[in-house]
């Protein structure tokens, strides 16, 4: 049988090889078992929609090669007596070197239930980021959230149903290359191939700040398709609880689906505790605080494949967040050495913001190799502030209101051309185009008003390389602004960096030096000159001649990936130029501070990354880090340590994390947050059905202190806040599933669509 085979290859190569002899591509791979290993002598068949182009086996490594193809579509299908046959199709627009998993021919296929063999060990790194891949136990979870506990440095909270980086920074989610402003409730685990978390974007993310991209690679939709997810959080004393849900519908040329979201807290209760010094007054209060929160959120969206060459999708979305707290006690306040009056505190704050945004993107491919896309989105948020407090004695009464209503806009216009210029290298570059009003009323005696506008340019551009050893990618972006705050006219220009090199040192060791600089913007807060504050002893005021700061970065990391270790120890340093940060003077015992620019503040931090997976079982993650700060004044460090954990059993798992945070630091203040930390246990019922159970807060209640002091002004605060009821707090979830069963399509037209989605893919 052996000898047969290699004859007929021998003889289809030859008359292939006669017919190909003026194609320029060539297209490679590797052909892997689940365990990472080199699958040798796997038949290799490249084909066309309508012939056969060539055969050939892998060797030892289980590697093959095809030379001299034409730029066309091919579909490449692998085949060993001991594994399940694989094909995969690929638009051959350059060289390519491809990689294959093939799965056992022991595993269990039965209708639309797959038993699929553990991907979560291959990892694959490059110049901007590294690709996961979940296990077989993640892709049987319900939700997306629930699976993503598996990817390294990712912080997930199911009850808000977000997704974050350990140290609490937001992230762009992505969704095959294209950015999802919604959430991402309708996808479903089993769908995704794998997921790329980008540490090192381009210039392009680094406009608005953000140090890490999520990529969800899904597998192509090729038959219609109906999914309805929904959640349900609810502590048995009505504290805290959550509900949300998607629903999506679609196939191979269109998607649309709709999501809701709707966490509250209900009369929950609190204490809140401050001791205060100005100048030669002491002042301090013990209160008991009453918490009223409602978070709303509605989004639906979609997209379409036009043509092979134009694509398009659009997202709307409403969100709203009511929040009110009260706090009634008592305090003293009176001159050092003299004897206190004792006085009766009420404080009362409200705040319900309305955001209600819009995007259409569309993208367009004129050929094989370029595409140029266009995004236009407008958002808006209509805020009502009401602050509220009142001391009172017999010989002593203060009362003070801010009543606040805020518009703020924001119109953005971007145009990016994409395109692969040689082998495994691209170009980027495009233009993001902004406009943002904000007013604030400010309802007081004098009712002042405060009015902020902003024409922003941002052009950027970068290039890439990846390489089998070497990738590299280096952009840059220079932002140009013009403002107008108050009557104050102000223009300036910025200019962004992201570089970064990742070198493979041997397999399984990588090593990654990377270089950004980037500003950060003070928000609406920090330039708004008018009083703040609703405090006795206490004026904040913004600064409207603020100025961005700049923040420079170089950071070294090394990754280890073997079996089932993934181990990445890191360090970086960072400094800042331009830093706003307070600014206090005391008149008449009255502490007044505002913000301006300073010098220079620097950085040092370093951690480790690691994961360890347990075959069949389940995964341990640990992600610590050490941070020290250089002010002009003085330095200090703090720790922070990130663990997770989850574990399976048949149809149960257990779930949890520990989030623990020690005091951090600025110049003239410091920060102590509780130890966050949750537990949860989920039983799969069916397809359709799981409950569980979740503690949160189990080791620690939910408490936070912070601290300020202006030694140069006598000034000192201290507050203390905390939410007893949130120590080992239960909820009960309750998850519900719902995928149609449609028929497959014709295999013919079925091909026919997979050809004008990879276009889009590619």
């Amino acid at each position: 049988m052996d000898k047969v085979a290699y004859i007929l290859i021998f003889i289809l190569s030859g008359n292939i090889f006669t017919a190909t002899a003026q194609s320029q591509r060539k297209l490679s791979g590797f052909a892997r078992d689940t365990l990472n290993r080199g699958i040798e002598k796997a038949i290799v068949t490249i084909e066309t929609t309508d012939s056969l182009v060539g055969t050939t086996l892998t060797n030892e490594k289980g590697y093959y090669e095809f030379k001299a193809l034409k730029e066309k579509r091919y579909y490449i299908t692998l085949s060993h007596k001991d594994f399940k046959p694989l094909t995969e199709g690929t638009l051959l627009n350059k060289d390519q070197e491809l990689y294959h998993t093939l799965y056992p021919i022991t595993e269990i296929e039965l209708g639309d239930v797959v038993i699929a063999a553990d991907r979560s060990n291959i990892i694959k790194t490059n110049a901007t980021g590294t690709t996961f891949h979940l296990s077989k136990k993640a892709k049987q979870e319900k939700s997306i959230f629930e699976a993503l506990y598996e990817i390294p440095n990712l912080k997930i909270d199911p009850f808000k149903r977000e997704i974050k980086t350990v140290d609490d920074q937001n992230v762009i989610i992505l969704i095959n290359g294209i950015q999802r402003d919604t959430p991402v409730e309708t996808i479903v685990p089993s769908q995704i191939e794998g997921i790329e978390v980008i540490n090192n974007p381009s210039a392009k993310y680094l406009k608005d700040g953000y140090f890490t991209v999520i990529n969800i690679k899904l597998k192509e939709k090729t038959q219609a398709y109906q999914l309805l997810n929904l959640y349900i959080a609810q502590n048995p004393e009505l504290i805290f609880n959550t509900t949300s849900g998607g629903f999506e519908t679609g196939n191979a040329k269109y998607s649309f689906y709709a999501n809701g979201f709707w966490l509250s807290h209900h009369n929950e209760k609190g204490k809140e505790y401050s001791s205060q010094q100005s100048g030669s007054i002491l002042k301090n209060y013990d209160t008991n605080t009453k918490l009223n929160y409602r978070d709303y959120d509605f989004s639906l969206g979609g997209d379409f494949l036009l043509t092979p060459k134009n694509y398009l999708s659009y997202s709307v979305s409403a969100s709203r967040t009511k929040e009110k707290m009260s706090k009634k006690g008592y305090g003293e306040i009176g001159e050092e050495n003299h004897s206190p009056t004792i006085y009766d505190v009420f404080n009362y704050f409200d705040n319900d913001p309305q955001v209600y945004a819009g995007k259409l993107f569309y993208k367009y491919m004129p050929n094989k190799v370029s595409t140029l896309e266009n995004t236009f989105s407008y958002s808006e948020s209509n805020s009502k502030n009401d602050r509220i407090n009142k001391e009172a004695a017999t010989d002593y009464n203060y009362e003070n209101e801010i009543r606040n209503k805020v518009k703020h806009q924001v119109g953005r216009y971007i145009i990016e051309y994409q395109s692969s210029i040689k082998e495994n290298s691209s170009l980027i570059f495009g233009s993001n185009t902004s406009f943002t009003t904000s007013m604030i009323n400010i309802f007081s005696d004098n009712n002042n008003k405060f009015n902020y506008q902003s024409w922003n340019e941002y052009l950027y551009a970068g290039y890439s390389k990846n390489g089998k050893k070497l990738s590299y990618m280096i952009s840059m972006g220079a932002d140009f602004y013009f403002n107008k705050v108050e009557e104050i006219r102000d223009k300036y220009y910025r200019i962004k960096i992201s570089s970064n090199i990742n070198y493979l040192i041997k397999k399984n060791h990588t090593l990654n030096l990377y270089f950004r600089s980037f500003t950060s913007m003070p928000n609406i807060a920090l330039l708004n000159p008018h009083n703040t504050s609703t405090d006795s002893l206490q004026i904040i005021k913004g600064n409207p001649k603020l100025k961005p700061s700049y923040i420079g970065q170089i950071g070294l990391k090394y990754s280890f990936t073997k079996n089932n270790w993934y181990i990445e120890p890191n360090i970086s340093y960072s400094f800042y130029n331009d830093i706003y940060d307070r600014i206090g003077s005391i008149q008449d015992n009255i502490y007044t501070y505002t913000y301006e620019n300073k010098d220079r503040e620097q950085y040092l931090s370093s951690g480790i990354n690691i994961r360890y997976n347990i075959k069949d079982i389940g995964h341990i993650g640990v992600n610590g880090r050490y941070q020290r700060a250089f002010y002009e004044t003085k330095q200090k460090g703090w720790f922070t340590a990130y663990l997770n954990w989850r574990f399976y059993y048949k149809q149960l798992s257990w779930t949890g994390y520990i989030n623990a945070r020690s005091y951090s630091y600025q110049e003239y203040s410091k920060r102590k947050a509780y130890t966050d930390s949750s537990t949860s246990f989920y039983w799969s019922i069916n397809d359709n059905w799981s409950i569980g159970a979740t503690l949160r807060y189990f080791l620690y209640a939910c408490k936070n202190e912070y601290w300020i002091n202006d030694p140069a002004q006598d000034y000192e605060y201290y507050v203390n806040r905390e939410f007893p009821k949130r120590h080992n707090m239960v909820s009960i979830t309750i998850q519900y599933t719902w995928k149609n069963k449609v028929k497959k399509r014709n295999p013919k037209r079925l091909q026919l669509e997979k050809s004008s989605i990879q276009l889009l893919r590619e």
